[in-house]
């Protein structure tokens, strides 16, 4: 008979045996798996059913965890779990089609500053960083895509930026 891993093993080498992504990733996910996931860990893969998804998302949409949050939590499951499905350990996702909350539009609607509010902002701002804000404000870059900028990335002729990259913070190693 095969031995069938806890989801705390299982998870522990889902995690070690990702390619292609960052140790900001890895660190993420375990950082979601011991907010959210690890009571499961004592648990057999093949004890995993439905009710301990749903039980998930509606215990953390209960404490008030954003839907992004939940979504992320539950994909982070699947996909662990679409592994095991993979490596015959389990014959199903129990996280198929589980119903997400919904995002609210105040969730994912930007808002935008008025003429005045920029106004007042670009003259509250000290005079040697005015043009750096007048910027982010023209083209609405971000902070890290701003300060990754190089100049083979401008073309002053045109008028136009490429954005190619942007700083990411790595957990330890500062920004």
């Amino acid at each position: 008979a095969k031995i069938v891993p806890t989801f705390g093993q299982w998870f522990d080498g889902y995690v070690d045996q990702l390619t292609g992504v960052t140790p900001r990733t890895r660190n993420d996910y375990r950082s979601l798996h011991r907010r959210y996931l690890n009571h499961l860990d004592p648990l057999p893969l093949t004890m995993i059913a439905r009710p301990h998804v749903t039980d998930l998302v509606n215990s953390m949409d209960n404490a008030g965890r954003s839907p992004k949050t939940i979504k992320q939590a539950v994909h982070l499951l699947s996909t662990c779990l679409r592994l095991a499905i993979d490596e015959g350990h389990i014959a199903a996702n129990p996280c198929r089609n589980i119903r997400l909350p919904s995002t609210s539009l105040n969730e994912v609607e930007a808002r935008f500053l008025s003429y005045e509010e920029a106004d007042e902002l670009v003259r509250a701002i000290p005079d040697h960083y005015r043009s750096l804000v007048v910027f982010l404000l023209g083209t609405g870059l971000r902070w890290s895509e701003a300060t990754a900028l190089q100049t083979k990335h401008v073309n002053i002729q045109a008028g136009t930026i490429r954005v190619e990259r942007a700083w990411k913070r790595v957990p330890g190693e500062g920004f």
